[in-house]
C-alpha cells in the first residue's frame, strides 16, 4: 500500500473513532486538542470532505452521507479564514460562504454562521489531510467532525 494510502487510512480511523466517541462529548472548547505550530495558510485550497461524524443527524444520512460538505479554505492577511461550503439539500446544492475569526488559542476560530455561533479548531494536519471540530450553538449545540483531502492542483 503506497504511503499516502496508509495515512489517510489512519486519519479515517482516526476521525471514526474520535467521531464516534466524542461528537457529542465536548463541553468547552478547551476538551478538543489542536495541532500545535498550525499554520492557517498552509490549509489553502480546494479540499475534499471524506468523512463527516455529527451529534445531528439532519447533517448526514445513510443515503446521502455528505450532505454538508466543505470546498475550499482561505486565509486573510489579519488572519480570519474563510470557508466555502456545499449543502445538498431540497434537489438543488447551495454555497455557503463563512468567515471565522482567531480566538487567540491557537488553532480556534470563532465567528457567526446563519446567524448561528460557530467555532472552529484545526485538530490535526499534514497539510494534505485535515481534521477539523467545528461546534455551532444556537438554542441546542452540533457538534461536528470532518475528515478533508486536500484537492491536487488542476492545470494552470
Amino acid at each position: 500500500m503506497a504511503p499516502g494510502a496508509m495515512t489517510l487510512k489512519r486519519a479515517q480511523l482516526l476521525l471514526l473513532a474520535l467521531g464516534l466517541g466524542l461528537a457529542s462529548a465536548q463541553k468547552t472548547l478547551q476538551e478538543v486538542p489542536v495541532q500545535p505550530g498550525f499554520d492557517a495558510y498552509k490549509v489553502e485550497g480546494r479540499w475534499l470532505t471524506i468523512q463527516l461524524a455529527t451529534s445531528h443527524t439532519d447533517l448526514v444520512s445513510p443515503t446521502d452521507p455528505l450532505r454538508l460538505s466543505l470546498h475550499s479554505i482561505w486565509t486573510r492577511d489579519n488572519g480570519d479564514v474563510d470557508f466555502m461550503l456545499f449543502w445538498k439539500g431540497e434537489r438543488r446544492c447551495t454555497g455557503i460562504n463563512g468567515t471565522v475569526h482567531p480566538t487567540g488559542l491557537q488553532g480556534q476560530y470563532q465567528g457567526t454562521f446563519e446567524g448561528v455561533s460557530m467555532h472552529v479548531c484545526l485538530v490535526s494536519t499534514d497539510y494534505s489531510n485535515l481534521i477539523l471540530y467545528v461546534r455551532f450553538e444556537d438554542d441546542k449545540v452540533t457538534n461536528l467532525w470532518v475528515l478533508l483531502g486536500q484537492c491536487p492542483p488542476g492545470p494552470a
